[in-house]
């Protein structure tokens, strides 16, 4: 998509991204605050315990421009074992508008790692005149994919 520009950033031994992959579960949850964070299920979809288990830390969002965010997303592996091959894929929607998707590929993340990923957001006027009239709020789906897990976050952000 033309909307999109994913950055990733590396900070020590935490590398940061977003994307996307299949789903398993569905969490809903209003806009959180720093003390509260998603937890995925801990299970593999069968049920079956996996040793990994993702939180979702909430959003940063700051101002780059007139319609330019800068979205940071951070997750922790709160398991008891390594995630392999773990990916990331965001979806926003405003309105019922599918805006953009942004993905990447993470790796390898530690039983403890924490990861985060900042990606720039550049919306067209439309795309911005539609978060507008839906109060300056933004559903934001992430998928959170490894070989141990699938999870899915959803999440309405004030933008």
């Amino acid at each position: 998509m033309n909307r999109r520009t994913a950055l990733a950033t590396l900070a020590g031994t935490t590398a940061t991204a977003l994307t996307a992959g299949c789903l398993d579960s569905v969490r809903d949850e209003e806009e959180s605050t720093a003390d509260d964070a998603d937890r995925s299920s801990g299970t593999d979809g069968d049920g079956d315990e996996t040793g990994v288990a993702f939180e979702l830390h909430p959003y940063e969002i700051n101002e780059c421009g007139l319609t330019c965010r800068d979205v940071t997303s951070t997750i922790t592996n709160v398991g008891t074992a390594d995630a392999t091959d773990v990916r990331m894929d965001v979806s926003v929607f405003a309105d019922d508008e599918h805006l953009l998707d942004t993905g990447e590929s993470i790796g390898h993340v530690e039983a403890g790692e924490t990861v985060s990923r900042t990606t720039q957001i550049e919306l067209s006027v439309g795309d911005a005149r539609t978060v507008q009239s839906n109060d300056d709020r933004v559903t934001v789906e992430m998928v959170i994919d490894s070989d141990q897990e699938t999870d899915e976050i959803v999440r309405e952000v004030p933008v």
